[in-house]
């Protein structure tokens, strides 16, 4: 016999205390959950306010290092513009000869040979480097802010704080660290340089080219007065200045005059085909600007520049030479180059009292008074600048100016005679074109038939009470520009000559020049500790 079977039923108490059981179960268990996801947030939290910590120190490290970096450029600039960064001339001071004296003056030594091997190693650096060194100036090193800089017993000021002209201040508990390092090379011979020139006791090559570099240690979160070794961020960053073009910019025209113009005598100019845009040429800029800077007549009056004597003429570059395709060495290749008037094709000219200005030529009314400034970026009082990263001459001749001349010359002197005595000469090239600012006194002459490959730049910056002249010859030419910076007397320009646009000279000027901005990084540079007074420069 089948039994239907019973469902067993568990008294009320028990099931009441089932169900406070399960449900004890799930709060605790949920209470556990959340515990570690509090857990776990807190931790996630910690370790995000740690790596924010760092980063923020890590910055204001860095910002420390790009200081110091700012000061030790600032101090370079400052001894380029004196003339000391790789002089080896002596004070003028008896109590103190290397007080304003060059960095190679005998006795005054401040590129050491003593670069550390860890640091000279670095990528970017020439392991032959020269040190900077400042044991002449009696300096001590600190490695707090250069503001409100204290001078101890017999230590004097650290030299980065030396130029009242420029200060600053550092984030509280930041500190930096800086050294810098030369290395000047032949750059006649192969690159990178193999060796570096101690300029106190080797003889300097013509063609003498410099890398300046720097280093920085940014420190942040540091105790007042503490080692660096205790603050817990770090940062390092070097800098390398290298040779650079001299020029600041400016678009290239081939004849720019701050004077009357056309000179006496036959001028012919070949334009720059895009200088007033794309397929807009210039050949000529010169100046209108009545009221600050334009050229005096005998009485003192300013007079319109175009109010001249003699002609000249203005083509395109395939009409003056003749043929489609310009020489590869820019030279004339037909018996004679020349602006042909009346022709179809030429563009401006003054002939028989006639003068026809076409769009080529560009009489400014705005024409800035400080040329200097326009193309080398700093002011005409502050020439020096330029001058001391120039190869300084006071002779232009043969000897000196030549076929195998390159980079950038400043000649100081009475007369520039870029002749030295032969009928016809060269000086530079298209591969190797040269910057000659011509500062002479009384006269620059540009003999006959001579080709020269870059810019002439003539200018009274070293004696603005002088009145020079410039004397072409017939067929001399200039394949660049020729910057005329100087206010002439009456007829102080004459001759006839040619200048003629070419890209490939004016491209190729970006090799020459020194000293400049370049680039930096901020890895491959070694640690250093506070004890190596050996990589201590600036406070």
């Amino acid at each position: 016999m089948n039994r239907n079977p019973q469902t067993v039923r568990l008294p009320r108490g028990l099931q009441r205390l089932q169900r406070g059981a399960m449900t004890m179960f799930t709060a605790i268990f949920v209470l556990v959950l959340i515990t570690m996801m509090l857990l776990y947030a807190a931790k996630v939290g910690v370790f995000e306010q740690r790596i924010s910590a760092n980063d923020l120190r890590q910055k204001l490290a860095f910002h420390a290092a790009e200081t110091g970096l700012d000061f030790s450029y600032e101090y370079l600039q400052n001894k380029m513009r004196e003339g000391l960064l790789t002089s080896t001339e002596t004070g003028d001071d008896p109590a103190n000869v290397c007080d304003a004296a060059g960095f190679y003056a005998p006795g005054c030594v401040r590129w050491v040979d003593a670069c550390p091997a860890e640091l000279c190693s670095s990528p970017g650096i020439p392991p032959d480097s020269f040190i900077y060194d400042d044991d002449h100036l009696g300096s001590t090193v600190s490695y707090d802010t250069c503001i409100d800089a204290t001078v101890t017993a017999g230590a004097g000021v650290p030299p980065l704080c030396r130029h009242e002209d420029f200060q600053g201040t550092l984030a509280e508990g930041t500190r930096f660290r800086t050294t810098a390092g030369i290395c000047s090379y032949d750059g006649d011979l192969a690159w990178p340089p193999t060796n570096c020139l101690d300029l106190s006791v080797d003889t300097t090559p013509e063609n003498v080219r410099h890398i300046v570099w720097m280093a920085a240690w940014g420190y942040s979160d540091c105790e007042d007065g503490g080692p660096l070794t205790d603050c817990k961020g770090q940062a390092r960053m070097i800098r390398i200045l290298g040779d650079r073009n001299i020029l600041a910019g400016g678009g290239f025209v081939p004849l720019v005059s701050k004077n009357n113009f056309p000179p006496s005598g036959t001028t012919e100019v070949v334009p720059n085909p895009d200088a007033g845009g794309e397929g807009v040429p210039v050949s000529i800029w010169s100046n209108r600007n009545m009221t600050a800077c334009a050229p005096l007549n005998t009485d003192e009056v300013a007079q319109d520049p175009l109010t001249v004597e003699g002609s000249f003429r203005t083509c395109e570059m395939h009409e003056w030479y003749g043929v489609d395709i310009r020489p590869d060495d820019a030279k004339c290749s037909m018996p004679t180059c020349k602006c042909d008037y009346p022709g179809p094709e030429a563009l401006s000219y003054r002939h028989g009292g006639e003068t026809h200005l076409d769009m080529d030529v560009l009489v400014d009314n705005d024409f800035p008074c400080d040329l200097f400034q326009y193309y080398f970026g700093v002011p005409e009082s502050e020439y020096d600048t330029v001058k001391q990263a120039a190869q300084i001459i006071d002779d232009c001749g043969n000897t000196v100016l030549n076929e195998e001349s390159r980079g950038t010359y400043w000649f100081s002197g009475d007369l520039c005679d870029i002749d030295g005595g032969k009928s016809s000469k060269q000086v530079g090239s298209i591969d190797h074109p040269v910057i000659l600012i011509s500062a002479a006194k009384s006269q620059t002459v540009l003999g006959s038939n001579t080709h020269f490959y870059g810019i002439l730049y003539i200018s009274d910056v070293e004696s603005p009470d002088s009145q020079p002249n410039f004397k072409p010859g017939g067929g001399a030419t200039v394949y660049g520009a020729v910057i005329i910076d100087v206010i002439f007397p009456s007829s102080g320009f004459a001759g006839t000559f040619r200048v003629v646009y070419n890209d490939q000279v004016l491209g190729n000027l970006g090799k020459v020049g020194t000293l400049a901005g370049a680039y930096w990084r901020d890895f491959d540079l070694p640690l250093i500790d506070s004890a190596n007074s050996t990589l201590s420069w600036a406070r």
